[in-house]
Order: C-alpha cells, then structure tokens, then sequence
C-alpha cells in the first residue's frame, strides 16, 4: 500500500543548512595529506608509505566532495523553491476552479419573462444546441 507524496519543507530547508555545513567541516587537503608515522622498522615504514599514499589521493578528490556537496544543496534548495511556488500556484488556480463552479452553480436572476434566465447552469445548458 502506497502512501502520498509529499514534502516538509521546513525538513528540506533544515536538510540545505547542514548540507552546507559539511564542507567546512571536511578538513583541508593539506591536512588530509599530512602522515605521521614510525620510518624506522621496515614494516612501520611500508605501511606509512601506504597510509600517506592512500591521503594524497584522498585529498586530490576532496574540492571536488565539497563542490558536489555545495552544487547538491543549492539544487535542493531550488527544489524545494519550486514546489513552494507550484504549491502556491495550484492553491490559485483551485482557488479559481471553485470561485468558476460556485458561480455556475448560482441560481438564474429572475427576470420574469422566462425560465431560460441570463445566468448560472440553467442559462448556459439553455444554449447548448439539442
């Protein structure tokens, strides 16, 4: 069973915040590639020569975490902009379907003359061709 769709956009703009708190947070590349180790066993000195590998490559590809990071909050932020303003849209346009129905559904004034009248259902049904 399916639920409906929907959005909290207070959730998703709180989303955004953090989402561009995490690049200050991800530290420097500098840092990154900084590697303290033991050089003076043979084993120790393999394994820092790894570990410090392993942090160069690591560091070469965070600016590019951080701008994927930043590029996804602002599209979601975009995002939510959009479906706040489609929501406001649909809130109008139902706002005029009901404001169209209530006023088809009105009585015809009466003008004594006819039961056809000048308005509402009646009159519009009236000028249908049969």
């Amino acid at each position: 069973m399916s639920g409906p769709i929907g959005y909290d956009s207070d959730q998703a703009q709180h989303n955004v915040v953090l989402l561009t708190e995490v690049p200050e947070e991800i530290p420097a590349a500098a840092i990154i590639r900084q590697v303290d180790g033991n050089a003076a066993e043979d084993t120790s000195a393999e394994f820092t020569r790894r570990l410090e590998q392993r942090a160069r490559e690591l560091s070469s590809q965070i600016d590019g975490v951080r701008a994927w990071v930043v590029q996804n909050a602002q599209i979601l932020s975009h995002a939510v902009g959009a479906l706040q303003e489609r929501d406001a849209i649909n809130a109008t346009d139902a706002q005029q379907a009901l404001s169209v129905i209530d006023s088809a559904s009105q009585p015809a004034p009466s003008t004594g003359s006819t039961s056809t009248g000048g308005g509402g259902t009646s009159a519009f049904l009236a000028e249908l061709p049969r």
